[in-house]
């Protein structure tokens, strides 16, 4: 099934969040990695924030609640 069937941005948000709290996992369980890994989370969650501020994204996120609910 292509993305012209299937919405595939929807899955973006989701995925940055599943991204940041692994992320955020492998800093607690390195600290000393933390001037490698900081600097990566805090561009992540900058651009998530962006991410959910995108009307394309609302609506994509409408059309994923059709496909499973439909």
């Amino acid at each position: 099934m292509g993305a012209e069937a299937t919405p595939t941005i929807c899955y973006s948000i989701p995925a940055y969040s599943a991204f940041i709290n692994r992320w955020t996992q492998l800093k607690e369980d390195n600290p000393q990695w933390d001037g490698i890994i900081q600097p990566g989370l805090d561009k992540l969650e900058g651009y998530q924030a962006h991410l959910a501020d995108m009307p394309a994204y609302v609506v994509a996120m409408g059309e994923l609640i059709q496909v499973y609910i439909g």
